[in-house]
């Protein structure tokens, strides 16, 4: 909050979900706005050949940025059960940054991943239905901004 280092993805989220009068609604596009930032950090690094190391965050899924996406973000968080991101990731084969984007609503993850993260979650009727159905909505959503854009 003092400006030192850029916040996280999660507690990004939980400030936005907090203090934006929009609610989760807006989660999407404050992640962008902090991406493009962590972008702008990396580049300015880069350029003033600092030997820091960079993270970065990786991900092959769709991008997000819409209600829906936050919504089912919010679902699959709660679905997790406590496990932790580290060892979840792990047991689904993705980069746990790209986990994080997917909890976070930045980026949806593929049908097939959505799968693995299920079973990793142990998610039974009628929840994964209502999970698959949100991502449905989530990843069409995202579609039509796109082709908008």
């Amino acid at each position: 909050m003092n400006g030192t280092r850029l916040a996280s993805t999660n507690t990004l989220c939980a400030l936005v979900a907090a203090w934006d009068a929009r609610g989760r609604t807006a989660i999407g596009e404050w992640l962008v706005a902090r991406n493009a930032v962590e972008d702008q950090l990396i580049e300015l690094r880069s350029s003033s050949g600092s030997t820091q190391p960079v993270k970065t965050t990786k991900s092959t899924g769709r991008l997000g940025e819409t209600e829906e996406a936050a919504i089912f973000a919010m679902a699959l968080t709660k679905a997790r059960n406590g496990w932790v991101l580290t060892d979840l990731a792990r047991a689904i084969g993705v980069d746990p940054d790209v986990l994080i984007d997917y909890l976070s609503g930045r980026f949806l993850p593929t049908p097939a991943v959505l799968g693995r993260v299920m079973d990793a979650f142990s998610v039974q009727s009628p929840e994964r239905e209502r999970l698959v159905a949100l991502h449905r909505a989530a990843w069409t959503a995202s579609h039509w901004k796109s082709l908008r854009e």
